[in-house]
């Protein structure tokens, strides 16, 4: 398809460009820039620990862990340490919204 031809591709295109041109002035470069969102591959702390206890099939002492650590580090990590080991303990049914004690109360149950 010709897209010189077609009104509406035509239409598209030209607020591609013009899109395209507000964006890249309003960083104040004239260079175009494609950027790719990134995996967020930084490891939270302990993070490896767990893995490894995790990976030895020690699901009760990554448990038995976290809950040690969990005065180690702000709430908001821990949450995401706890979201993260439950996840990958395979524990599909936990808490919404997770919060410190119901996190405290499921690492408990685990056995």
């Amino acid at each position: 398809m010709d897209n010189k031809k077609d009104w509406l591709m035509r239409q598209v295109d030209s607020f591609a460009e013009g899109m395209g041109y507000l964006l890249s002035k309003q960083s104040g470069n004239s260079q175009s820039e494609v950027v790719f969102p990134q995996e967020n591959t930084k490891k939270l702390p302990f993070q490896r620990e767990l893995a490894s206890l995790i990976a030895a099939n020690d699901t009760r002492g990554a448990a038995q862990r976290l809950l040690k650590l969990q005065y180690a580090m702000p709430e908001e990590q821990f949450l995401q340490l706890g979201t993260w080991l439950l996840l990958e303990m395979k524990q599909d049914s936990f808490p919404n919204p997770l919060t410190r004690e119901a996190l405290t109360d499921v690492l408990n149950t685990i056995n």
